[in-house]
């Protein structure tokens, strides 16, 4: 009965051994309440036409076909898979729009020359999924829009865990999970040789 309870007990803890905690946001202000607060701005050579706009969210307003840009480095686990989220609103009237998400250097998404008609408004939900190649990756966003703006609002990034391509490979936390399921389940099987003895 004895080995019966530890054999599920030790079954339980390598079941839970993969959960981890609720998976915390990694970017900072991400709906910009806070101004531009850990944001890294580099600004258009005509100068810069970010700002905090009421939503909350960052506008890039009107610029001459240049982007502004907005990037934040974040703190990731080489091999990880990371979920990025973000709405953009392009704003308006019709002209030319220019709008990219990028991560770790690499284009993830471009809205380019997106119209609408006066006085509406063009809303995008982005949400895709990246594996960090580094323990340092840069999120950056960049645009303009000549007639209108386009705002940014919700970033979020979570960490999804390692890669599905990675899967095979345990992390150390379930390795020393089946350590010590096994040392217990070892444990009462030599007390019970011990008993009947």
């Amino acid at each position: 009965m004895y080995f019966k309870k530890l054999s599920i007990a030790a079954a339980l803890s390598l079941s839970f051994a993969g959960m981890g905690a609720a998976h915390a946001d990694l970017v900072t202000n991400g709906s910009f309440i806070s101004g531009l607060t850990g944001w890294t701005v580099t600004d258009a050579s005509s100068g810069t036409n970010l700002k905090v706009d009421l939503l909350p969210g960052l506008d890039f307003g009107a610029t001459a076909s240049i982007d502004d840009t907005v990037s934040q480095s974040l703190t990731t686990i080489a091999n990880h898979e990371y979920q990025i989220s973000y709405d953009v609103i392009i704003g308006t009237d019709s002209g030319p729009t220019h709008f990219e998400s990028e991560w770790g250097g690499s284009t993830t998404t471009v809205l380019e020359n997106v119209t609408t008609a006066a006085a509406t408004q063009t809303v995008a939900v982005e949400s895709f999924d990246e594996v960090a190649s580094s323990n340092s990756t840069l999120l950056t966003f960049a645009g303009y829009n000549q007639n209108g703006k386009n705002v940014l609002t919700g970033v979020s990034v979570t960490d999804l865990g390692v890669a599905s391509n990675l899967n095979s490979i345990p992390e150390p936390e379930v390795f020393g999970m089946m350590i010590i399921g096994l040392s217990l389940i070892s444990f009462a099987v030599r007390r019970k040789q011990d008993l009947t003895a």
